[in-house]
């Protein structure tokens, strides 16, 4: 979380608990579980880079995190469009509507 991030949230919580001051730890973690909530888990992939490259990695999972939904919905067409390479358009339209057709029906 940025200090802004947890100013805010002790603002937020000053206002919803009487004025009851939480740690930074504490902000953390429950600014951790509810995004947990929304989004699922997460993990930094130990081993997957170099050590020495770490913090390059982990302010680019940061930034990613604020990604507008619809750069995330281009970054996920153009992968599965990769997958499909080779493909006529007509048959790729038929993959996809089986798949759909599989996942409804299951």
């Amino acid at each position: 979380m940025t200090e802004e991030e947890i100013v805010a949230q002790r603002m937020e919580n000053e206002k919803n608990n009487g004025g009851i001051q939480k740690s930074e730890a504490q902000l953390a973690q429950e600014e951790d579980d509810r995004q947990r909530a929304i989004y699922g888990r997460y993990w930094v992939w130990d081993g997957y880079f170099n050590d020495r490259n770490k913090e390059v990695w982990l302010a680019t999972v940061e930034m990613l995190k604020h990604i507008n939904v619809h750069v995330l919905q281009d970054i996920e067409d153009y992968i599965l469009l990769q997958g499909f390479k080779g493909e006529k358009p007509g048959q790729v339209e038929k993959i996809i509507e089986g798949d759909h057709r599989e996942r409804v029906q299951n």
